[in-house]
């Protein structure tokens, strides 16, 4: 209820992005930018294995018990994001969150604030990478519903989940 409201203002949008800064991603409501024909790899993307993705990153890469382990590893953007794909469609994100790196431009409904410190987007999206240095947007693809939290510094995003149950489950068994 409280989302509802707060995202009924333009004070209370602004809020909204505001908090999903903090997971490193920025959320614009209202824009649907369009997707390229063809979807874009993150910089430097190359597929390593769980061991490796691990030694590569300076942070701790963890797997949901509840869908055990990946089917394919990715590491990419100088080893600071680590990706995890499912057969079923599912990846799961993980990189240092405080600065802004995703963009996601949705249109209504409303991203829905799900326990402390995540978010449930329910709606299919654009998803684009944010320049670190000049803060220009390279649209990267079409992204289904997404669960975004952080813990601490690190930041989350689980894709192709569609209940929002299922998605918090998941997260909820990151090891």
């Amino acid at each position: 209820m409280i989302v509802a409201l707060t995202a009924a203002t333009p004070q209370g949008r602004a809020a909204v992005v505001h908090i999903l800064r903090l997971a490193g991603i920025e959320v614009r409501v209202g824009e649907q930018g369009a997707p390229p024909a063809t979807p874009v790899p993150l910089p430097g993307e190359r597929e390593v294995d769980l061991a490796e993705a691990r030694r590569l990153t300076g942070f701790p890469v963890k797997v949901p018990a509840a869908l055990g382990e990946p089917e394919r590893v990715t590491v990419s953007d100088g080893d600071r994001i680590v990706s995890l794909f499912w057969a079923d469609g599912v990846r799961l994100d993980q990189f240092e969150g405080l600065t802004p790196y995703f963009v996601k431009q949705l249109r209504e409904p409303w991203p829905e604030h799900v326990g402390g410190d995540g978010w449930w987007l329910a709606k299919e999206h654009t998803l684009s990478r944010l320049d670190r240095q000049d803060g220009s947007r390279l649209p990267l693809r079409l992204a289904g519903p997404t669960l975004i939290w952080f813990d601490g510094d690190l930041a989350h995003r689980l894709e192709g989940v569609t209940s929002k149950e299922r998605a918090v489950e998941i997260a909820s068994s990151l090891r």
